[in-house]
């Protein structure tokens, strides 16, 4: 029996030197599945330093990709895919296998999945690799057929104290921690050696634990960094019951239906010091008591509408960190964003809040003057204070505009600060090499073009939200770190990625490209904006 991790780029920056300590083996996630694409897939941004930093520390790890397939021939397009990425390393390096996952709901959750995982399997195995399929008990009981159990393994999803089912590999948490990971880890147990050649039919677990080895999870302490901090809520919505989970700005609730919220459940998953507290306004009860992380504020079962709510941080980090939310009001739609225990809702006007979102940013980020990214990595809150020319002057225009820190005011437009399109150069990433001041120059005399400026502008007028700039101009140096291609239009001040909390990437991007006539790229998770005319998917 050993123990190890399961890891993505959502992990961040991973210390395998520290890691290997800790685990017995860590399975990847080399990407996720996009047939929209040629290649089939789309890899995950830390995949391949993953792999040679864990092979470097003499980890044994096995690959994961993450599926959207609908059918057998797509799922071999990912297999392919998945495969196409791991060619450089000598196949007897992935100990552990590769592994589709199966659990999207969205798209797998109305198909039959057995062909899909077949399909991957198949190929993958005929390429001379260890292979089975990762899906959660439900699935695994009801949605799986006993055929494919008994042709491939499985990796078992099931936060419990044991397994009900007989799996090779466990996952038994998603909020361990490991020694040289920042932030959650998914835990996993694994009862049989790998490589192996047996079949889930033939499976016996002779030895299975009461409970699950545990790894002393880190306290939070105050950090003089930032970490990542991730809000998830759920509402209970008239008629609907408690509705899914929903996480860092995302909706949840209704609108357009006119059905009330009811209650809610705020929880935090960071290591920053931080502590959740929150309090709703009911139809006539008035504001409720204070509630903390994970507690149910509001009522269930009495037809009362939730009207408004408070939501601030406590805790030795809560000078770092300012929480974000807005209701969806009764005739009124979105408010504005409130922040820190301001009230957010309708309290006195006997209006119903419908929807919610909420996000939690480093207090630097102001969503009234819409943000930038800062969560990439862990980010200094410290501000350079030296006078920097955005504009040099030019014979056409004497006068350089000049911004005298990152943290002033001065404006490219209504919503937008020109720290906002700066160069990541002055946003705490501090290994990119050979730093640029953040502004540097382009052939438009600015580091943004103009009309870009505007149609970004637009965009945000258009959709009433705050929008976040998590890429703007980049230096060369910028621009290699992040693997840009070698032409960037970030580099020429004629591109910016976007993230607008509520609307998807896909919303966002239609907006952009048909009303405002940006050309546009839809990642997983932003949109890629720029002034030459394109529509196409980069990883959705």
């Amino acid at each position: 029996m050993k123990k190890g991790i399961d890891v993505s780029q959502h992990q961040g920056i991973i210390d395998w030197s520290t890691v290997k300590n800790n685990v017995d083996f860590a399975i990847i996630r080399i990407g996720w599945g996009e047939v929209k694409n040629a290649s089939g897939g789309d890899i995950d941004a830390n995949a391949i330093e993953n792999i040679k930093n864990a092979i470097a520390a003499n980890v044994p790890i096995g690959i994961y990709l993450y599926s959207y397939a609908k059918t057998k021939e797509e799922a071999i397009m990912e297999a392919k895919f998945a495969l196409s990425q791991i060619m450089q390393f000598p196949k007897e390096i992935i100990v552990y296998g590769v592994w589709i996952d199966v659990e999207d709901e969205e798209w797998q959750g109305n198909i039959d999945i057995n062909p899909i995982i077949d399909g991957f399997c198949e190929h993958v195995s005929s390429q001379g690799y260890q292979t089975g399929f990762y899906c959660n008990l439900n699935w695994l009981t009801n949605r799986v057929s006993q055929e494919i159990k008994n042709k491939w393994i499985n990796w078992l999803a099931q936060y419990n104290t044991t397994p009900d089912v007989a799996s090779p590999i466990w996952q038994y948490s998603s909020t361990g921690s490991v020694p040289g990971i920042n932030g959650n880890v998914d835990m996993n147990i694994a009862y049989i050696e790998f490589p192996c050649t047996v079949s889930q039919g033939t499976i016996t677990i002779t030895d299975p634990v009461i409970e699950p080895p545990t790894i002393e999870k880190e306290q939070p302490t105050a950090s003089t960094n930032l970490v990542q901090v991730d809000v998830e809520y759920q509402s209970h919505v008239e008629n609907d019951s408690w509705h899914q989970w929903n996480k860092n700005g995302e909706m949840n609730g209704t609108t357009g239906e006119a059905k009330r919220l009811e209650a809610i459940v705020i929880k935090l998953k960071t290591l920053a010091a931080l502590q959740l507290k929150y309090q709703t306004h009911v139809q006539d009860k008035g504001w409720m008591d204070v509630k903390s992380d994970g507690e149910i504020s509001g009522t269930t079962g009495e037809a009362k509408r939730l009207e408004a709510i408070k939501i601030w941080l406590e805790g030795t980090d809560s000078d770092k960190y300012s929480i974000w939310y807005r209701c969806y009001i009764e005739n009124d739609g979105y408010l504005d964003w409130c922040r820190d225990g301001e009230p957010s809702g309708s309290e006195g006007l006997a209006l119903r809040a419908e929807a919610i979102q909420i996000l939690v940013l480093p207090k630097t980020v102001n969503l009234k003057v819409d943000g930038v990214d800062g969560f990439k990595k862990n980010i200094n809150p410290t501000v350079t204070t030296t006078p920097v020319i955005v504009n040099p002057p030019t014979a056409e225009n004497p006068v350089p505009v000049v911004v005298e820190s990152p943290n002033d005011a001065s404006m490219a437009s209504a919503n937008f600060s020109w720290y906002e399109y700066a160069c990541d150069c002055i946003k705490g990433y501090d290994d990119i090499p050979n730093k640029c001041n953040g502004y540097p120059s382009t052939s438009y005399g600015q580091i943004i073009c103009q009309d870009l400026i505007d149609k970004i502008q637009r965009l945000r007028d258009r959709v009433a939200s705050p929008i976040t700039v998590n890429s703007g101009i980049r230096c060369q140096s910028c621009n290699s770190y992040w693997g840009g291609a070698s032409d960037s239009l970030h580099m020429q001040g004629e591109a910016a990625d976007l993230y607008c909390p509520g609307l998807t990437p896909q919303e966002l991007a239609d907006i952009a490209h048909d009303e405002i006539g940006l050309g546009v790229i839809i990642y997983s998770n932003f949109v890629h904006v720029q002034t030459y005319e394109r529509y196409s998917y980069g990883g959705y």
